[in-house]
């Protein structure tokens, strides 16, 4: 008994975006990183930095130093708004599902271009070709043929309304 080699199931041929859907894609990486992940990691290195300050200024110095004061109103701040078990658990969805799409964007750039992209990305590309064909099939043959009626008619009116402007500038005119 032989083993028949396994073939490989039929696969369509990897979408190949045009140009300007990757000018596209690359202005809208650029803007994330230069808008959403730079001054998040901005904010948030920002306040790591404070409370790690906060906290080495309150456990290296005496009760009696006037930062003293600061950082226990500043500690009451703090308890005033996550003393409440599920806030600090909504917080901590946000670095969790930061740190998710941070691994799944670096397993995806392992991937090669084509498998990078996501499935709705490639039929959002597809339909945009689709639209762009068929409005350069109806610019070519159809809109040329309908239009041309219409022009002459907007003319048409348009010759007529200034043949009763001037036929009335006419008659004012005499009396």
């Amino acid at each position: 008994m032989s083993l028949q080699p396994s073939t490989p199931p039929n696969t369509k041929p990897a979408y190949v975006p045009t140009p300007e859907q990757l000018a596209r894609a690359n202005a809208l990486n650029r803007f994330n990183w230069m808008y959403l992940y730079v001054p998040l990691a901005l904010l948030g290195l920002t306040v790591l930095t404070l409370t790690i300050l906060m906290l080495h200024t309150v456990f290296s110095h005496s009760p009696e130093d006037p930062s003293y004061s600061f950082f226990s109103g500043l500690a009451d701040l703090i308890l005033i708004f996550y003393v409440i078990l599920p806030s600090m658990l909504l917080c901590a969805i946000g670095p969790a599902a930061a740190g998710f799409l941070i691994y799944r964007a670096t397993e995806r750039r392992k991937l090669p271009p084509a498998e990078r992209r996501s499935k709705i990305q490639t039929l959002l590309w597809r339909v945009d070709s689709l639209i762009k064909q068929i409005q350069a099939q109806l610019r070519d043959s159809y809109l040329d043929q309908a239009a041309r009626p219409l022009i002459r008619a907007h003319a048409l009116t348009a010759a007529l309304q200034s043949l009763a402007r001037f036929i009335r500038n006419l008659l004012r005119r005499e009396r």
